[in-house]
């Protein structure tokens, strides 16, 4: 007979590690202008990747623009109107760098549409 228990895990120190707690993101994708609006709220590990968060959850297309970085051309069959643009927020900060934002706490991720914007 084995058994499937061991030491419970210790930091550095020998005390016991901290557990990783899950965190809430709450994602709003608004386009006026199609009259499109979406809030969902969803747990995810703590230190996932937040563009990650956003293509698990929602319908997401997406380029990659000259210098690497991602381009977000459509979310939930929306494509922004002529001359408009997805941009991003997390916990109302312009989000620009899209691939390196990682949760760390429960979060607000914000996108819409706006004009003349190239992210």
């Amino acid at each position: 007979m084995s058994c499937l228990c061991g030491p419970s895990p210790r930091d550095s120190a020998g005390a016991p590690a901290a557990v990783k707690k899950d965190s809430t993101v709450t994602l709003k994708i608004t386009d006026k202008a199609r009259g499109f609006t979406l809030e969902a709220m969803k747990p995810v590990a703590t230190d996932t990747n937040a563009f990650d968060v956003l293509r698990h959850t929602v319908a997401v297309t997406y380029k990659t623009d000259a210098g690497g970085g991602l381009v977000v051309t459509g979310l939930c069959g929306v494509t922004p109107a002529k001359g408009h643009a997805w941009v991003a927020s997390l916990d109302g900060k312009r989000w620009m760098a899209l691939g390196s934002a990682t949760i760390t706490k429960d979060a607000v991720m914000e996108w819409t549409t706006a004009k003349g914007e190239e992210r």
